[in-house]
């Protein structure tokens, strides 16, 4: 008996502890294009056509590529879960430059010439962005 009752409330107290803040907020897919052995792994990735999709709530950053960069030609917003305008912006290297895209766009080359870069960074938000 004591052991049906610890269990239920045990289920009782996990039922309601607090959702984190950033799983109610509408998110971001986005496209990513680079070499085949760079993946976020993340539930958020799963494969696509020429890349791997990323699902991003808005206004919060992936500061986890920090400690493990992807290694990207180029990224897509695809698809966003608020009307108006959406851009993200990817950081490069371990400095402010960045490169932004915005929903409808296409895909935006991270490099001038199309190579690989190290991107240490990634959020979204709506708006117009910094450009």
């Amino acid at each position: 008996m004591r052991l049906q009752f610890a269990i239920s409330t045990l289920l009782s107290l996990s039922l309601c502890s607090p959702t984190p803040a950033y799983a109610k907020l509408p998110t971001v897919r986005i496209r990513t294009i680079g070499p085949d052995n760079t993946h976020y792994t993340s539930s958020n990735q799963s494969p696509s056509v020429n890349g791997h999709i990323i699902t991003l709530p808005i206004g919060v950053a992936l500061s986890s590529l920090s400690q493990n960069p992807l290694l990207l030609q180029g990224f897509e917003v695809v698809d966003a879960e608020v009307e108006g305008e959406v851009f993200c912006r990817a950081n490069i290297g371990y400095s402010s430059k960045g490169v932004e895209a915005r929903r409808g766009e296409g895909m935006v080359m991270l490099d001038s010439k199309g190579g690989v870069v190290t991107v240490t960074g990634m959020s979204c938000a709506t708006g117009s962005g910094s450009s």
